[in-house]
């Protein structure tokens, strides 16, 4: 076996539209890197704070490929495959009310309205673990079977729904 190098560790490739075009591939992003081409995954480094810039490229193996700086770098189709696979990787339902939380036997069952008026309900487990503050502000939330929830502002909830949550706060 090989023996790396501090350099070769540490050495980094940018992407950009230069060296590589990334195309959606029935529903999995690949990159064309010069004449290779290989199936990758996305990985935001600030998934909360920088949406558009410092994105992990990685393989299938979750080893990392390379970075990109910024989507702005790239153009047509390889930015629309990227942000397309951004978005249903980090795809958030924001709560706008909270109609209802039941606590039970260490699990908590939400009944809460979306940003689009839709009615969600969900299940935490380990509430005070399954949820967590973006700054002053903002929370995500993490149910049982993996899906994200958002709270965009803590303090423009109304009311009602900042009594039910505060007591997870």
């Amino acid at each position: 076996m090989e023996e790396k190098t501090l350099k070769d560790v540490a050495d980094t490739v940018y992407y950009n539209k230069e060296n590589a075009e990334f195309v959606n591939n029935d529903g999995f992003i690949t990159m064309k890197n010069g004449c290779e081409e290989k199936r990758v995954l996305l990985h935001r480094l600030f998934p909360f704070d920088e949406l558009d810039s410092y994105i992990s490229v990685l393989d299938t193996d979750k080893n990392e490929l390379g970075m990109i700086l910024s989507l702005n770098d790239f153009e047509g189709e390889s930015r629309i495959a990227l942000e397309s696979e951004l978005a249903r990787k980090y795809f958030v339902q924001k709560i706008c009310r909270i109609n209802e939380i039941k606590d039970r036997h260490g699990f908590t069952y939400w009944k809460v309205i979306s940003d689009g008026g839709r009615a969600l309900e969900f299940t935490l487990h380990d509430t005070y673990r399954s949820m967590f503050r973006i700054g002053d502000d903002r929370i995500i939330i993490t149910d049982v079977d993996g899906n994200r929830y958002l709270i965009e502002s803590i303090s423009g909830l109304d009311g009602a729904s900042y009594k039910k949550v505060e007591l997870y706060l």
